[in-house]
Order: C-alpha cells, then structure tokens, then sequence
C-alpha cells in the first residue's frame, strides 16, 4: 500500500530508494539489469532522489532455485556478479550507492561457499579502491 511512483515524482517526498535487486542477470523473471533500469525510471526528474542498490551477495556461489533454468547456476558458477551488478549500476543516473545483504556471508562464509565469496569479495574491493 505504498505508492513509489508517487513519493518519487515529487520533490521532497524523499531523500533515497534502497530497492532489494536480489536477482541475476539471467533471471528468468527479475532479470538484475531490466529490473536496475525499471527502479531508476520510477524516480523523477529533479526530485533529488538518490537511489542505494541492494545486492543479494548472501546468494554468492549457491543455486538460486527461483531464477529459472537459466539463472539458477549463475550466483554459484560466477564469481564476479556482484561486482558486475555494482558495476552497472554506477552508470545509473539516480545512483548514490550500494547495500550488499548479508555481511557474516561475505566475512563468514559458509566452508561450501568459501572459495566462491572470497573470490567474489575480492572483486568488489577492486571496485572501492
């Protein structure tokens, strides 16, 4: 019962968005680009609006069982798309930053998922320096 379009078209109605993108970019429903680029058009022009992406990196090497069948190995077989989604996000004309859930996945992994994240991690640290 909350009206995005409305709060974001109107100067002053709000300072940020943090939209969940917790999708790949193969997806067969959310897919991560279509779905960065939708949540940058809901924002107005000149509303001053900041848009902060939320990034699900405590997907980073599992199977996500609800992509589809050609999203469902992409978070367990890459090992740079958080930083690729991050990536294409500071091209986004909104954007002001980045959340990633969860951090014990990113600092604590699980042993199954270590190599993976830690990988993973390293890319995104790139992107910061």
């Amino acid at each position: 019962y909350f009206d995005v379009a409305k709060i974001t078209s109107v100067p002053g109605y709000c300072d940020y968005i943090a939209p969940q993108i917790y999708f790949g970019f193969d997806n067969a429903v959310q897919p991560y680009a279509q779905t960065l680029a939708k949540w940058e058009k809901v924002i107005g022009k000149d509303t001053g609006i900041d848009l902060y992406v939320g990034i699900a990196s405590y997907k980073v090497g599992t199977l996500d069982k609800f992509a589809g069948k050609d999203g469902e190995n992409e978070w367990k077989e890459d090992t740079d798309l958080t930083a690729r989604q991050i990536k294409l996000a500071r091209e986004k004309e909104h954007y002001a930053g980045f959340a990633l859930f969860r951090y014990d996945h990113l600092f604590k992994p699980a042993q199954d998922v270590k190599n993976r994240v830690e990988k993973e991690r390293q890319n995104i640290e790139k992107l910061l320096k």
